[in-house]
């Protein structure tokens, strides 16, 4: 995998989000397409791409984004303050356009928006890091390992003056050779042509937003 590794992660230390039996980090590519037609690629660079190594039960997270990655937790209060703003705005224009695709009232599209959703969540803030400008987001797609606990959503992300508590990070283990990704179900932006869509790992298929 090309790119800058950003981080290795345990599946153990945290649990998949899916929606209608589609696990949301198996929709990488489609989430990013969608995002790409409809904002831009600074809010398509937010998604760490995950490379699962099965073996292991590592997901290696991958940005092309080049230079070194750091939490956001571990940057100077100001520096977080401005990330976090930028977070909080980018999430919003997400959610706006995650509405718009659910308002259609087409099913597909219903879905795809759920999807898109569920990819804000993640375990805790100590998944959000900066690479050089780029704000990027690990273990989006899944929640806590506790049961019971919620997870984060980017969306509610709160501005750093409100913060009193860096939460823990799911464990950072030492990086392995990434596994191949496995195919991932379809979910193409409005204005391209409808992909072929490959058949899922379990019931149920994204849609075309």
């Amino acid at each position: 995998m090309n790119g800058t590794l950003i981080a290795s992660t345990n599946r153990g230390d945290m649990h998949p989000l899916a929606y209608q039996g589609i696990l949301v980090t198996d929709c990488h590519h489609q989430i990013v397409n969608v995002l790409r037609s409809r904002l831009g690629d600074t809010h398509v660079l937010l998604f760490a791409e995950p490379v699962f190594d099965p073996g292991m039960d590592v997901v290696d997270w991958y940005s092309p984004v080049q230079g070194t990655p750091a939490r956001l937790v571990d940057l100077p209060a100001a520096q977080q303050e401005q990330v976090r703003g930028a977070l909080i705005k980018m999430a919003a224009e997400i959610r706006t356009q995650t509405q718009r695709m659910k308002d259609t009232g087409d099913s597909k599209r219903l879905v795809a928006g759920n999807i898109i959703e569920l990819a804000l969540n993640y375990p805790s803030d100590g998944c959000i890091y900066l690479v050089g400008e780029q704000p990027v987001l690990v273990c989006w797609g899944f929640g806590p390992a506790t049961s019971g606990a919620k997870p984060q959503d980017l969306a509610r992300l709160a501005p750093a003056a409100t913060v009193r508590e860096v939460r823990e990070r799911p464990a950072v283990i030492e990086p392995q050779a990434p596994a191949g990704k496995p195919e991932s179900p379809s979910i193409t932006a409005p204005d391209e042509p409808a992909a072929e869509s490959p058949t899922p790992p379990s019931a149920g298929s994204p849609p075309t937003p």
